[in-house]
């Protein structure tokens, strides 16, 4: 939306074991989370809410959704982001875990690829192959 907001296209909640889409989180304009995500591999961010780099989403998402730490991989295709992978954590302040951090990297190279095959597939005509021809009808009336 540019930078304007944040849309929401998958959400897990583990701990409701649901799945649901489409919330919007409004951005500052400058946005200085998109200015901080775009510049790195991973936002590593503990205690969210006064981290000046995702601060902003602090009174619209953060706090009443009750997380307390994000970590953010940028979605980055042909040297543009076009969204972010987020895990976030619900509890006490978090320090994400070099594992942690490299499965969410990893993942969002995944996104990234499947984003990437899917638009190709979209491009790529479809070759729909013409239907056998039907055998020909037997003549009616000959040598009847």
């Amino acid at each position: 939306n540019g930078d304007r907001a944040l849309r929401c296209v998958s959400l897990f909640e583990r701990s409701k074991r649901r799945h649901s889409k489409g919330a919007c989180v409004p951005l500052a304009v400058p946005s200085e989370y998109v200015r901080a995500v775009a510049m790195a591999p991973l936002l590593a961010a503990p205690e969210a809410r006064t981290d000046p780099r995702t601060a902003e989403l602090g009174a619209a998402y953060l706090a009443p959704n009750g997380i307390t730490s994000v970590l953010d991989a940028p979605l980055v295709r042909d040297d543009r982001l076009v969204g972010v992978l987020c895990v976030e954590h619900v509890g006490p302040p978090r320090a994400w875990t070099d594992p942690e951090r490299r499965v969410a990297r990893a993942a969002a190279d995944v996104v990234v690829a499947r984003m990437t095959a899917a638009e190709s597939a979209l491009r790529t005509p479809t070759r729909v192959e013409a239907p056998a021809p039907l055998p020909p009808e037997p003549r009616r009336g000959a040598g009847h």
